[in-house]
């Protein structure tokens, strides 16, 4: 339904308020993002998977990039239609920006209501006008606004790698520590039995 409303509604009021509230429809699935192996307490197997960076953490933030794009992609296409590719642009990295803030935000807190609580305002801010919460340019902006979205993504994107790094770094030492069985030490006098 959020979808048609893209496609069909004036593009001002699909892109102010349909499309940010067509997001934060999907804040349960954003919010689980990083942080559905500690709530499930599989934590330690999904972290001793080949690569669990390159491969875990990527593939998630792949699929949750995937979902927003494909949400936003009746407006996307209106914007190119009308030969509007900053707009388009800036929708993609929106959504980008939003995947990636649930990602850090999981990753730091171990925990969803923090995203979930914080995408609510930024969602509420959007929809009432507040330029300073604009992540995907639904108002005028300056001419690099685009690139400063782009920069912000990259740098949160990087942060949330190093801290999952840090944690899976820590999770290993924990696991190495707790499974090391210490034998009682015994003398040969002690063994011998006659």
């Amino acid at each position: 339904m959020g979808m048609i409303l893209l496609a069909v509604l004036p593009i001002t009021i699909a892109y102010q308020i349909v499309l940010p509230i067509l997001w934060f429809l999907q804040v349960n699935r954003l919010s689980n993002l990083t942080t559905k192996e500690i709530t499930n307490k599989v934590h330690y197997f999904a972290f001793s998977s080949y690569k669990p960076i390159t491969r875990l953490l990527s593939s998630q933030l792949f699929a949750a990039v995937i979902l927003m794009f494909v949400l936003s992609l009746p407006l996307i296409i209106r914007h190119l239609i009308a030969f509007d590719y900053s707009a388009s642009i800036s929708v993609f990295f929106g959504g980008i920006f939003i995947v990636i803030l649930a990602a850090l935000l999981g990753v730091l807190s171990k925990g969803a209501k923090l995203f979930e609580v914080l995408f609510f305002m930024i969602a509420y801010a959007n929809i009432n006008g507040v330029l300073v919460f604009d992540y995907f340019e639904g108002f005028e902006h300056q001419a690099f606004y685009v690139l400063k979205l782009a920069f912000i993504s990259i740098v949160l994107g990087c942060l949330c790698a190093f801290v999952r790094t840090y944690q899976l770094k820590a999770d290993l030492l924990v696991i190495s520590h707790s499974t090391c069985i210490t034998l009682p030490s015994y003398s040969l006098d002690q063994l011998r039995t006659d």
